[in-house]
């Protein structure tokens, strides 16, 4: 089963393992934001967030393997995962991420992604979030949620719990 675990509710442990992955050069490169973060700085960072910024470490079997966040106010998203793990264990992870935002009646989620990103671009090509031109670096994404979830998940019960 898929944990969403709230930045805030993290053990320092888990936001040094959380950044390990968000600080690997394959991460760095495929992210808005590409510059090492430091420890200290996330944490105070995370004190920081309020309820309209929604950030979560993603978990299976007890072990972060991702993150996804949500800016409530443009709606804007975004997710980083770690390499080894497998792709369809990212679709889950996503899909149980879409299938949180969708019950708070958003109609449209944005995002940026990187053109060059070939792994996120399979994975939102699954999704069927539109990719519109934003510079020559971006696309800049759109999901409607009238067109979600995608037919693999029509009439199946996917499990997973979220930690607010």
């Amino acid at each position: 089963m898929i944990l969403l675990k709230n930045y805030k509710l993290l053990s320092y442990n888990e936001h040094k393992e959380l950044l390990k992955i968000r600080n690997l050069d394959y991460v760095r490169k495929t992210a808005t934001l590409d510059k090492i973060i430091l420890l200290d700085e996330h944490l105070k960072w995370v004190e920081n967030l309020d309820y309209s910024k929604q950030y979560f470490a993603v978990f299976y079997k007890e072990k972060i393997i991702g993150g996804v966040h949500l800016i409530l106010s443009q709606p804007l998203w975004g997710m980083f995962f770690k390499k080894e793990i497998e792709p369809f264990l990212s679709m889950m992870a996503v899909y149980s991420f879409l299938d949180y935002v969708k019950h708070l009646e958003i109609k449209n989620l944005y995002g940026f992604m990187k053109k060059d990103n070939k792994e996120a671009i399979k994975l939102h090509n699954f999704f069927g979030i539109e990719m519109m031109d934003y510079d020559d670096e971006f696309y800049k994404t759109n999901l409607n949620f009238d067109n979600f979830p995608p037919k693999f998940f029509k009439n199946k019960k996917i499990k997973y719990q979220i930690q607010k």
